[in-house]
């Protein structure tokens, strides 16, 4: 097994305080605290997402052993401020995902499994094993891969939660069953890393998708699609393997997830037909995400690695199809979105619906354009001038727009949605610390194109000033 890379950030000065730790590679983060820093603990960003949490403190009168309670929430900050009130915990472990991969059943699972564990070691546990829920095989395996990590991280943190006592009567075996689990694990980190080395060594002949990609010890590996939240994904199981195009535009997008999914759908034969085949698509109800996949149901990474060359190629072959497969099939509303960025998704699909389409815009003479107006943010400075309409506006290639969204963004996604949408197809590039226009771009307000160049919220009429600082709204007055 080889090395593994741990970072832990003092979040305050003394080292058994306020605490956060991650871990080279792994989609998972831990933070840790004393009861006393429960406010500062609150403030954290990552206590907003699904994770499980590990309370302990106090002596319990009759076994003698440290008290500890195991949780999970979809929102574990929320969850954490009822147990303001419970009075036995002193101390306070969440492990939760950098990327809000964890929903519902996966923390159900990490909570079972930790439950588990916990229950032959030095702690006295406050509560009952909970059911453990049925996942799929892919789902459980990485359930698996981020429990060695919580494995790995509780230490370092100052819990020896996991760690069994001497082995009491009649527990022997169960003791020993959990360090047959931790020697599968490594084992089966080692033989997905090989696994993944090797196809893509073999992948580079033929596909530059992944080219960039480093081999992982997890059951998949990805690669963005130009697309913000679509990615192509190899996953390889026990014995299985398959390819997928994974829909993911993020917590704060809404149903945009589905939407997309659900144009891909409709045009489900033609894209069946460019890729070869049929296609599974799994709209996954319930969740925020989806995904439209092929299996390849010749073997995985536990079958021989004299099979391997003849999964791999298979896999390759796979994915080269599904990229050309949905490279020529973008969303109907994205295509919309390319030309005409100043509208959202959904304003897009219900323009697509009523089989309307924006005008094509055409840059107006110099003449024309009415006064060059510039808007500023953090040094970022960008240039445009209203259409000729008088309702629109258009920022003019070799704008600037600031690297790094506003604080408030958070609150107002649709503020930086045409702003990612630019990122992703080009339209904006990363420039000297500043995202640069690469070419004029229309929009449907100032407001909006404001927007883009603040990293979030904007008033355009106070925005665009002229040269001697009069605002657009005294323009207009």
């Amino acid at each position: 097994m080889s090395a593994t890379t741990i970072t832990l950030i003092l979040l305050k000065s003394e080292g058994n305080s306020l605490r956060k730790a991650a871990i080279g590679g792994w989609n998972g983060v831990a933070l840790a605290a004393r009861r006393t820093e429960l406010n500062e603990l609150f403030q954290r960003p990552e206590l907003e997402r699904a994770g499980v949490y590990i309370l302990s403190g106090g002596i319990d009168p009759v076994s003698g052993k440290r008290r500890a309670y195991i949780g999970e929430a979809e929102n574990v900050g929320e969850r954490l401020r009822q147990h303001k009130t419970t009075e036995f915990w002193d101390s306070v472990i969440v492990f939760t995902s950098k990327d809000e991969s964890l929903n519902k059943a996966h923390v159900k699972y990490l909570e079972n499994r930790l439950l588990t564990e916990a229950g032959i070691g030095r702690f006295k546990l406050k509560q009952n094993l909970s059911r453990i829920p049925n996942l799929q095989e892919a789902d459980r395996e990485d359930m698996e891969d981020f429990l060695y990590r919580i494995r790995q991280l509780l230490p370092v943190l100052g819990s020896n939660l996991l760690i069994a006592a001497a082995e009491p009567p009649g527990r022997g075996e169960e003791g020993r069953g959990v360090e047959v689990t931790k020697k599968a694990l490594a084992e089966r980190f080692d033989l997905r890393q090989r696994f993944w080395t090797q196809l893509l060594k073999r992948a580079k002949d033929k596909s530059e998708l992944h080219a960039n990609i480093s081999p992982s010890q997890h059951g998949w590996i990805s690669a963005g699609s130009g697309k913000r939240g679509l990615h192509f994904n190899y996953v390889i199981l026990k014995h299985a393997g398959m390819v997928e195009l994974y829909i993911d535009r993020g917590k704060q997008a809404g149903d945009e997830s589905k939407t997309i999914f659900d144009s891909l759908a409709a045009s489900k034969d033609a894209i069946e037909k460019e890729f070869g085949g049929p296609l599974e698509w799994q709209r996954l109800e319930g969740k925020r995400a989806c995904r439209i996949k092929k299996s390849i149901p010749l073997g995985g990474y536990r079958d021989d690695e004299s099979k391997w060359p003849g999964i791999q190629d298979a896999m390759i072959d796979a994915m080269i199809c599904l990229e050309r497969a949905f490279k020529n099939w973008p969303t109907a509303w994205e295509k919309i979105l390319v030309k005409y960025p100043g509208s959202s998704i959904s304003h897009c699909k219900k323009v697509w619906e009523q089989k309307e389409r924006p005008p094509k815009f055409v840059e107006p003479p110099l003449a024309a354009q009415g006064e060059i107006l510039s808007c500023r943010m953090k040094g970022a400075l960008g240039y445009g001038h209203r259409t000729p309409d008088g309702d629109g506006f258009v920022v003019l290639k070799g704008s600037t727009a600031v690297l790094q969204e506003r604080g408030s963004a958070a609150k107002w996604p649709n503020s930086v949605a045409n702003r990612n949408l630019l990122i992703a197809d080009g339209t904006l590039i990363e420039k000297d610390d500043f995202y640069e226009f690469t070419s004029s771009v229309p929009f449907t307000s100032p407001s909006a194109a404001a927007q883009v160049i603040h990293g979030g919220p904007a008033n355009g009429l106070t925005a665009w000033r002229t040269q001697n600082g009069t605002t657009l709204k005294e323009l207009d007055a």
